[in-house]
């Protein structure tokens, strides 16, 4: 879906709810801590409302690293990829989340809907946030002595319940996300 205006969406009616995501590499023979794709649930472990539309308002992220340490030892830019648990193949943003940098309390504005599940499948009646980090760090001189690297993502988030809401969004963003 695409962004809609801020001042229509109903938020009264629901508390943010912090997301955090953690990954943790061991450092590589080669001197590296790479990242790949490795998708996992985030904290809290919230199951998502079909009937739901969830508003990402914030981004923060950081590392166990001094800032500047991890500015200077990335050798491929980390990436951060986010996925609905009935759609771990396909991630839900057109683009990863770029991390140059660390940041906190970013604006992000983007509505995410969970996809209905069916079916007597695993993931059948469950659905959740998974993340995951890709890139490669290598291991400068003020990092030597450090065997493990660990990354972490916050999104601070709103879960959109009302039916007049989220139907007017369906029909006037279906098929532009």
């Amino acid at each position: 879906m695409r962004n809609a205006p801020i001042y229509n969406f109903p938020l009264k009616y629901s508390e943010p709810e912090q997301f955090v995501f953690k990954q943790t590499v061991q450092l590589n023979t080669a001197g590296n801590f790479l990242f790949p794709i490795n998708k996992q649930r985030f904290t809290p472990d919230l199951i998502l409302e079909d009937e739901a539309v969830y508003y990402l308002r914030t981004l923060t992220f950081g590392g166990d690293v001094a800032a500047e340490h991890y500015t200077m030892a990335t050798i491929i830019e980390p990436v951060f990829h986010l996925y609905l648990e009935s759609e771990a193949g396909a991630p839900q943003l057109k683009n990863p989340i770029a991390l140059p940098i660390y940041f906190h309390n970013q604006l992000y504005q983007k509505l995410l809907e969970p996809t209905v599940l069916e079916g007597d499948g695993l993931l059948a009646g469950t659905n959740r946030f998974l993340g995951s980090f890709e890139g490669t760090i290598q291991q400068i001189p003020p990092l030597i002595g450090k065997t493990a690297l660990t990354l972490t993502m916050i999104i601070t988030a709103q879960e959109i319940t009302d039916e007049t809401f989220i139907a007017e969004l369906k029909k006037t963003y279906k098929g532009t996300s």
